[in-house]
């Protein structure tokens, strides 16, 4: 193992250093040529078999193909409108959608040139790809012989980095791959601290620029460990610190940090106007385990039989890097103090914050630092994927180890003969990197990618059309498969036509219940446009229908071209390769309109349960908002006009809703004490208003011998024709406990008592089941019926019930009816009922 090593002091050993780069004029490549060789070498064979099809395939058609769209949007963007960057083309009509995931501005960059020069967007993204293995390895390797002295130790510390499980477990996320800048950032900032030549610190800005611009998550991770090594690089210095010094590496960190400041207030905007937010739970689940870090991938030839499987954060370092680690501890600390002790926190730090914000120990939960950044630290709640804090202590590990082999080859080498010691020490490096190798080697996938003239025709064709929303079937790729949906960005950047498709792990709330509520908000609904769903693409403002011709889960293209023909709505502009293109006709739709209702009566500090009816008059569904519903409001003033309680109300609001009406439980807490209250309840900018006297009062013995009184039942009374919607509302006097979740059934019936019409659902469509109806309270219900075109002869009745759900004859609650007669169902009206001539 080659070897530079000695023991002079620092300050000699660097002025030596200078003295010789000054005098010597290099006969042979030095070290960072070899390196970047060496590594560029190892990329191409660790990476097998994908070389040979860098023009054509990708890892997988997921990610990969969501990296080419950012790529290829931010050089699109920069040209055509640079001032709205953030504004993708994807999840129309949303905004910021680039945001949705990280920009990667830097590699965008970087791939720029290389994109220009080969017009192969697949090219492009491989050659990006391969280069963050050859790229983090001569970082690396670049460090460790900077501390070390030795370049076998750093060709070692950069393969263990290079190839480390982990990074196969991200084989599809370019962005997570592209951490190689760090120890290059570092390495820089030493010999600038060393040698104090503005050219180290001008890389060394650069490095870290790169860096925070290539991904947010990496970012946080690369600004902490170069803060955390510029104590180091002081104490080194200590001898010759100066004014200019700590001026120097001001600059080289500030540089990068205003350079990053536009994407930090992008995001604290993307936040606030989409509530972008992890909730703990999920972090928790998302958080590395102890024994995530004996975990490899189960793409790992050597370990997958012998260790357990981790995805996507494998964070097994590999036994020989253990092994230089452990001599890093026994040996290096002795020679290296300083850097030791750096590598040894960036391993502590690492794995604790890696564990996310608690752990369990026995039966105590113990609160980890990561609760502190999660509570504290702008954007910490938007990380979902904490055990990425696992590279942080792969890399110091990684260094650990090269320091530790250095120190290891430095204690061995004065002990060999000396015209042996290169022979010997070459034989243990090859053997060493050898062994790394092949417990790194992985499986490496390659998918192609379809560029053929059918699959591209109809996205050469959009190039050409007038402006217009996108909207691709099959829709359903969110929960059915997801690389439908990449592809469909993917091949956005032959037309740059705005998309419905939208893609990552960070979407906004609306956008995902607008994708469900085209398919009913049922996974298993078929995907196509149909008379039910087409005016929610008439809502949104969408141009052009596409129908791609192959089937897909939960997706039959010849049933879904069907659909579309018989719509009026849409017009079939033709063919296009393997698909069916329709233009869809503008309609003056009628906006939804809201009502607020809510009881006359209510307990104590309960919840009152309130209701915003969303009136939909239209024929099919209707979009209400794609904005973030507003808070209803709800004050609470005594007689005196003395306000008594004041609280904001969360809105569930749907985003698509059926014809008629809606109905959404608003749970406004109530006054303390009993009493006679005036009750405003209003919900923001969807312009409803209810001004209402409520009597708060305790619970009164419980009534009859049933759960629940059917208190009174109110519809409009005026006279129904054929087609007619009648709003009923129920009230209900809850009297005892239910254990059940009961539905509730409201009917139109015939004199034979078969169903005209019928409304069933949970109460609030599940938001408050029966089993949380507490005694005393009196819920109202709304339902909406509307009356068939040809009604029977006769008169027409309501028919209320409660029913179990869960069993199979559907048994009704015995109810205590306003009567005070206890039965199975209630019956009301007659309707007054105005057929028409051929009834």
């Amino acid at each position: 193992m080659t070897s530079t090593t000695d023991h002079a002091p620092p300050s000699t050993q660097h002025a030596a250093r200078s003295a010789e780069d000054r005098t010597r004029a290099p006969a042979r490549p030095g070290p960072p040529r070899i390196y970047l060789l060496a590594f560029t070498a190892l990329a191409l064979v660790m990476t097998w078999p994908l070389a040979p099809h860098a023009g054509s395939a990708v890892q997988d058609l997921g990610d990969p193909l969501y990296e080419i769209w950012t790529m290829r949007w931010t050089q699109h963007q920069l040209l055509r409108d640079p001032t709205n960057q953030w504004h993708g083309n994807t999840a129309y009509p949303f905004r910021y959608s680039l945001l949705f995931s990280e920009p990667r501005l830097s590699t965008s960059l970087l791939a720029w040139p290389v994109q220009i020069l080969t017009g192969n967007d697949v090219l492009t993204y491989n050659l990006l790809f391969l280069s963050t293995f050859v790229v983090l390895g001569t970082g690396v390797a670049l460090l460790v012989r900077e501390l070390s002295g030795s370049f076998g130790a750093g060709l070692l510390a950069g393969a263990f980095a290079a190839y480390t499980p982990y990074r196969y477990g991200h084989l599809s996320h370019l962005n997570l791959l592209s951490y190689g800048w760090i120890p290059l950032t570092i390495w820089a900032l030493v010999r600038f601290t060393r040698h104090r030549r503005p050219r180290d610190a001008a890389l060394a800005a650069g490095f870290l620029t790169v860096q925070v611009l290539a991904s947010d998550t990496l970012a946080l991770m690369a600004l902490g460990m170069v803060g955390l090594v510029i104590p180091f690089l002081l104490w080194e210095a200590r001898r010759r610190l100066t004014p200019g010094l700590i001026a120097w590496i001001a600059l080289v960190v500030g540089i990068p940090v205003l350079a990053f400041a536009p994407i930090v207030l992008a995001r604290l905007e993307v936040n606030r106007e989409y509530g972008f937010a992890r909730d703990l739970e999920l972090v928790r689940t998302f958080a590395a385990k102890p024994t995530s870090y004996i975990a490899v991938s189960p793409l790992n030839h050597l370990w997958r039989e012998t260790l357990p499987h981790a995805y996507p954060n494998p964070l097994f370092p590999g036994a020989v890097a253990v092994l230089g680690a452990l001599l890093g501890l026994g040996l290096a600390a002795r020679h290296r103090g300083p850097w030791v002790a750096y590598a040894t926190l960036l391993i502590v730090i690492g794995v604790v914050l890696s564990l996310g914000p608690d752990t369990t120990i026995g039966e105590r939960t113990v609160t980890l630092p990561y609760r502190w950044l999660y509570d504290w630290v702008p954007g910490m709640t938007a990380m979902r994927d904490v055990a990425r804090f696992g590279m942080v202590a792969l890399l110091g590990l990684q260094i650990l180890a090269g320091l530790g082999l250095a120190t290891a080859w430095s204690t061995l080498r004065p002990r060999l003969p000396a015209a042996r010691a290169g022979v010997i020490g070459g034989t243990l490096l090859l053997l060493l990197a050898g062994a790394a190798l092949a417990e790194y080697r992985s499986d490496v996938g390659t998918e192609r990618v379809p560029r053929d003239p059918d699959t591209v025709a109809v996205y050469d064709w959009l190039a050409t059309q007038p402006r217009g929303a996108v909207f691709e079937l099959p829709a359903n790729g969110l929960w059915a498969d997801v690389t439908e949906t990449t592809r469909q960005i993917y091949y956005s950047t032959r037309h740059w036509q705005p998309i419905v498709a939208g893609y990552t792990s960070f979407l906004p709330e609306r956008y995902v219940r607008l994708m469900s509520g085209l398919h009913d908000d049922n996974p298993e609904t078929p995907s196509r446009i149909d008379a039910d769903n087409v005016g929610v693409l008439q809502d949104i403002g969408v141009r052009y229908v596409v129908v791609h011709h192959h089937d897909a889960p939960g997706y039959d293209w010849q049933a879904a071209v069907a659909a579309a023909d018989r719509l009026p709505e849409l017009e079939r502009e033709g063919e296009f390769g393997n698909a069916t293109v329709y233009l869809v006709h503008p309609a003056a739709r009628a906006p939804v309109s809201y009502r607020l209702s809510a009881p006359t009566t209510a307990l104590p500090d309960a919840t009152f349960p309130a209701v915003l009816t969303a009136i939909n008059p239209n024929s099919n569904q209707a979009v209400t908002t794609l904005d973030r519903p507003p808070a209803a409001k709800a004050v609470w003033t005594d007689p005196g006009e003395q306000v008594v309680k004041e609280a904001t109300v969360p809105l569930d609001l749907p985003v698509v809703i059926d014809p008629d009406d809606r109905q959404i439980l608003v749970a406004v807490p109530t006054p303390a004490q009993p009493g006679r209250y005036h009750l405003r309840l209003t919900a923001g900018a969807l312009g409803a208003t209810l001004e209402q006297e409520v009597e708060i009062r305790p619970a009164s013995a419980p009534r009859g011998e049933t759960p629940v009184r059917l208190a009174a039942v109110e519809w409009e009374q005026r006279v129904y024709r054929p087609g007619d919607k009648i709003t009923v509302t129920v009230h209900w006097a809850v009297e005892r406990p239910m254990d059940s979740d009961f539905s509730v059934t409201v009917q139109v019936i015939d004199e034979a008592k078969r169903v005209v019409a019928q409304h069933d659902s949970q109460p609030f469509d599940g938001a408050l089941p029966t089993s949380r109806w507490q005694p005393g309270a009196t819920i109202a219900l709304p339902a909406s019926l509307r009356l068939p075109d040809t009604l029977p002869d006769g008169p027409l009745r309501l028919l209320v019930a409660l029913y179990d759900p869960t069993t199979p004859d559907l048994p009704r609650l015995p109810i205590t009816l306003p009567t005070g007669d206890v039965a199975p169902e209630g019956f009301f009206g007659p309707l007054d009922v105005e057929r028409s001539p051929t009834d």
